[in-house]
């Protein structure tokens, strides 16, 4: 505008048509990286999300059936199944899936051997134990397995913990037994 409140034409910006707008190549390679490294920072982010979300359940043997479930705390879970597979068949099943199994003298003796209830009541048969890890964290499972119970859809049970571990170490189990020290 002029000094009379006249547009002067001469100031006016004229439109270009041929006025390209370019942009730095560095510009592109700098958001194509911020977006890799988004895009690489995010995967890993939603698998730890998904690993907290839902851990994962410790090794199950095939055809056994879920008789109790307890959610003692966040990560710490207490199964009862009972199978129609022998009790050794059990033990073995989880010393092949990275357990180490403790079994009761004169059970399950030689591979192909089962297990035996010598009176009327159940019988315990082996106790074994893993430890597993998964994104960032780990935990440990242990199997306490019995024979002689006298159910239609099976003779053994056995009781499987869960316990997650959120800081990624397995801590030393403490064996109440010794009193209050670790066990290695």
């Amino acid at each position: 505008m002029n000094n009379d409140g006249m547009i002067n034409p001469e100031l006016e910006p004229k439109p270009d048509d041929h006025l390209e707008t370019r942009r730095s190549p560095v510009l592109f390679v700098a958001l194509a990286g911020v977006m890799a490294i988004s895009l690489v920072i995010g995967v890993q982010a939603f698998g730890i999300l998904y690993s907290i979300a839902f851990p994962p359940k410790p090794p199950l043997p095939d055809n056994v059936i879920e008789i109790r479930h307890d959610n003692i705390d966040y990560g710490v879970d207490d199964w009862l199944y009972r199978t129609s597979s022998d009790a050794c068949d059990i033990a073995r099943f989880y010393q092949a899936n990275g357990g180490e199994c403790r079994m009761v003298a004169n059970q399950c003796d030689g591979e192909t051997a089962t297990a035996t209830s010598t009176s009327r009541s159940s019988q315990q048969v082996a106790f074994c134990t893993g430890e597993e890890s998964f994104s960032l964290f780990a935990y440990r499972w242990e199997a306490n397995i019995a024979t002689g119970y006298r159910f239609e859809d099976g003779q053994t049970q056995f009781n499987l913990i869960r316990e997650v571990f959120w800081t990624g170490a397995v801590p030393p189990r403490l064996d109440p037994r010794q009193g209050l020290e670790f066990n290695d």
